[in-house]
């Protein structure tokens, strides 16, 4: 499969056992601090973007405890229909979920799942067996190890899955952003408004003459909304009345 370019319009984003108390006792790499910033953050992007995302959860009553509180502030509907899954590892086994990924009629999954190797795996290979095209974003999920981490990525980018992530080091930069956010930076940067210089009103502007200077130097004065300009040569230098460039 060739991977298309990942859209707002085109690709879902799947978010599987971000709960507080799996993030307490599993995740040690990355930081659970930075991962749950990052979850935070894609959020949030799908929110801005218009984006269909799933909350997926395993036995919030128990141990694992509740979906995120900060995510139901940024996407309140997403969060009061998050499905719970009742322990099953892979979420796309679970009938409900599939069904959701599914009514979203996209065919692009971003996905990331707690841990990394139980529940962020197995539904991101299987969303790859049933013909999506799968970004995995690996800075927002995370293991008690780091070797189980970096082996999932590897078998996951191994199987045709693009992996992505949010930071490069300690700066966050465009270019490590998952495609979409970085659509989303663009437009930004478009929307951006550009500040143009007023026009000279021709009423203001006054040409001041020095016989005798003119002809030994070249130097000439002109009142400019307040401003004289001053040419020595070529060179043209801006300054306030009572005031004159250096000649040269």
């Amino acid at each position: 499969m060739t991977a298309e370019p990942l859209s707002p319009t085109t690709a879902a984003i799947l978010l599987i056992d971000h709960q507080t108390g799996v993030l307490e006792r599993v995740v040690k790499a990355p930081p659970r601090e930075a991962v749950e910033a990052n979850v935070l953050r894609l959020a949030r992007a799908a929110a801005v973007l218009d984006m269909p995302l799933i909350f997926t959860t395993s036995e919030e009553d128990g141990q694992n405890g509740a979906l995120l509180p900060s995510l139901q502030q940024v996407l309140p509907a997403a969060y009061a229909s998050r499905i719970d899954r009742h322990g099953i590892i892979d979420s796309l086994a679970d009938p409900a979920v599939a069904q959701a990924v599914s009514a979203t009629g996209r065919r692009q999954l971003i996905t990331r799942g707690i841990g990394t190797e139980v529940c962020g795996l197995p539904p991101a290979l299987h969303a790859r067996r049933d013909g999506y095209q799968v970004a995995f974003v690996a800075d927002a999920c995370g293991s008690l190890t780091a070797i189980g981490h970096d082996i999932s990525l590897r078998r996951l980018e191994r199987e045709g899955i693009t992996l992505t992530t949010h930071r490069h080091g300690h700066r966050r930069t465009h270019r490590r952003l998952p495609p979409v956010l970085q659509d989303h930076a663009r437009r930004d940067r478009r929307r951006a408004p550009m500040t143009r210089a007023k026009p000279l009103d021709p009423r203001r502007h006054q040409a001041v003459s020095r016989p005798g200077r003119d002809q030994r130097s070249g130097y000439r004065e002109e009142q400019l909304g307040g401003l004289r300009r001053s040419r020595v040569g070529h060179e043209h230098h801006l300054h306030p009345p009572g005031r004159r460039c250096p000649r040269s």
